[in-house]
């Protein structure tokens, strides 16, 4: 009983470890979104990303960091901010894990900082290198 309850704990304990790794490096990736940083934004992913967009389909590494490119030069004010208690981390043995939430992606100068409308995402996380989470 006691094993069981042990191997548990452990199960629970890796739960929240990975989902812990996984909510510090989405809050280091909107921050350097947010704050336009464009060198740590490159840095936090893996020339292997693969993003795939409900409107644009699938996109790369380079796409993305065009785009943060962009986002930078136009700095109109784009944030993307997670909803508070929307994160929801699965771990997947041998791969990393999904992650699902919701977050606010919009020009706040446009909603006069009331509430921008709801994306809902989901992410397939491949564990990389230290700090580097792929997509």
């Amino acid at each position: 009983m006691l094993t069981g309850l042990f191997k548990l704990t452990n199960a629970q304990s890796a739960k929240d470890s990975i989902y812990n790794e996984i909510a510090h490096m989405d809050s280091v990736v909107f921050n350097a979104f947010n704050t336009r940083d464009v060198e740590k934004f490159k840095s936090l992913f893996d020339q292997d990303l693969e993003f795939y967009h409900d409107k644009g389909g699938l996109t790369n590494y380079e796409h993305t960091i065009n785009f943060m490119k962009e986002v930078a030069k136009n700095n109109n004010g784009l944030r993307r901010d997670l909803v508070k208690g929307s994160l929801e981390v699965y771990p997947i043995p041998g791969y990393g894990a999904m992650e699902i939430g919701g977050l606010h992606f919009a020009i706040w100068k446009m909603v006069n900082k009331t509430v921008a409308p709801l994306s809902l995402f989901t992410y397939g996380k491949r564990k990389m290198a230290i700090g580097k989470l792929q997509e």
